[in-house]
């Protein structure tokens, strides 16, 4: 509602009436209240841009004359001073002494309200005790970057156990005897692996520069971290589905799909596709990985899977034993933070150590290193990014190596948990005193909870 007096259209000198929210002091209000200001004010006493509630601004006095009835909670050293309001069930109190910002909260006075006082004829402002200040600047690409080893998954979790039944039975005779009993129920964890496979397809695209994939190389028994990108773009002309020829063809030789893959930006070229080969695609990159979701290593982790499809035979794998040589492939069991899709790879991935083993050549059932990434999980201060990392086996070790672009580094001697669903694996440092070897090694050994 506008008074205009004896103006025929609004202007500066209008009075604006209205219902609006107040802050903090609509929990003692439960409705609207009437608010009037001038046109040239309308607005002004709002907490922010499009946030409808206001604060109120009084004198002490004069808010506890109209909003009582309350009393003041003195000081006792000085009884002119004042340390609160008490009013509709709470207590106003001061937040902010350079502001005259003052908040009021229901139920008990809160002990900081005890640490500062004020006057009867204080001029107050009182509204909500979280305000937005809007000269602060944050950059959130960057306080994301910083915080990256921070984040974790939505929906994972790991395996816990929930009481389900509980009996308690009393018997009575010459003895008087009483039995309490109760039924616990383990609960499985969620990995991150089956919560993104549970998402909707048009999904998928997004996830798949994370480097979750360990290619093999089949000839140097070598194994690296990859992006799921790359898995899909080796694997796509293998799940083609026989009867939909046509339409891969269109795909390849049109629209170029393996190059789109290999390249690294699959969702802006599927943009440009129609709501078909969308879909067609979408599908595609689900049945790719479907069936490699049970790859990696296996519930009990005792053996590392990998597939190995082939055209008409997409089924069939390795299956290489957690030990030896292998051993160290059980830090990349499935957990809250770590998804593993293993595969077969013709690429003859080289290290300083292992080299091409000729034309001969035949599987020899181990992967004797891995190249990856390291870093600390909840690092101090300034995140940690961390380069190429390799992985090797002697006989009875693991060993593990590191190279890092900032001050964190595998300290040598010092011990190292992982933590997996169920399972803590423990690592020691070991560093090389070869000056031809600078990797740090990392004898693993697990440690089982008792969960």
């Amino acid at each position: 509602m506008v008074l205009l007096g004896s103006q025929h259209m609004p202007g500066d000198f209008a009075i604006n009436a209205e219902l609006v929210e107040l802050a903090c002091l609509a929990e003692i209000t439960q409705q609207p209240v009437l608010a009037f200001s001038s046109a040239a004010e309308s607005g002004e006493l709002r907490l922010g841009t499009g946030t409808p509630r206001f604060d109120v601004l009084s004198k002490a006095e004069d808010f506890l004359d109209t909003w009582g009835p309350g009393y003041f909670v003195h000081n006792k050293a000085n009884p002119s001073r004042i340390h609160a309001i008490a009013l509709g069930g709470g207590f106003v109190f001061l937040v902010d002494r350079k502001t005259s910002h003052f908040h009021w909260t229901k139920g008990k006075l809160p002990e900081s309200a005890l640490q500062a006082t004020f006057q009867p004829r204080t001029m107050m402002r009182i509204g909500a005790a979280v305000r937005i200040n809007v000269n602060c600047y944050i950059d959130e690409a960057a306080c994301r970057k910083s915080s990256f080893c921070a984040l974790e998954h939505l929906g994972t979790h790991e395996v816990f156990w929930e009481l389900q039944e509980r009996q308690a039975g009393f018997q009575g005779g010459q003895y008087f005897t009483g039995s309490l009993m109760q039924t616990w129920k383990k609960s499985p964890g969620t990995t991150l692996k089956q919560l993104k496979l549970q998402q909707h397809d048009s999904r998928l695209i997004e996830f798949l520069e994370q480097n979750w994939v360990l290619q093999v190389s089949f000839c140097t028994s070598v194994a690296r971290r990859v992006s799921l990108r790359e898995l899909v773009a080796d694997l796509l002309p293998i799940f083609v589905n026989p009867l939909e020829e046509d339409v891969w063809r269109e795909l390849f030789n049109s629209h170029h799909i393996v190059q789109a893959f290999t390249q690294g930006n699959p969702l802006g070229w599927l943009r440009n596709l129609s709501t078909a080969l969308q879909s067609h695609v979408l599908n595609l990159v689900r049945t790719i990985l479907g069936q490699l979701q049970h790859t990696g290593v296996d519930r009990r982790n005792t053996t590392l899977v990998i597939a190995w499809p082939q055209e008409g035979n997409i089924g069939r794998g390795l299956k290489v034993p957690c030990k030896a040589q292998t051993y160290w492939a059980q830090i990349l069991s499935d957990a809250e933070d770590c998804a593993t899709f293993a595969y077969v790879t013709w690429k003859c991935l080289e290290t300083n150590q292992l080299k091409c083993r000729g034309s001969l050549r035949a599987w020899q059932n181990a992967s004797k290193m891995l190249v990856t990434e390291m870093s600390p999980s909840r690092p101090e201060g300034q995140p940690v990014i961390v380069t190429n990392a390799a992985t090797t086996n002697s006989p009875a070790t693991v060993t593990t190596t590191a190279t890092a672009t900032t001050e964190w580094e595998l300290e040598d001697k010092q011990t190292y948990y992982i933590k997996k669903l169920d399972t803590l694996l423990r690592v020691k440092v070991e560093r090389p005193n070869s000056a031809n070897n600078d990797v740090a090694h990392l004898v693993v050994a697990m440690m089982r909870m008792i969960i």
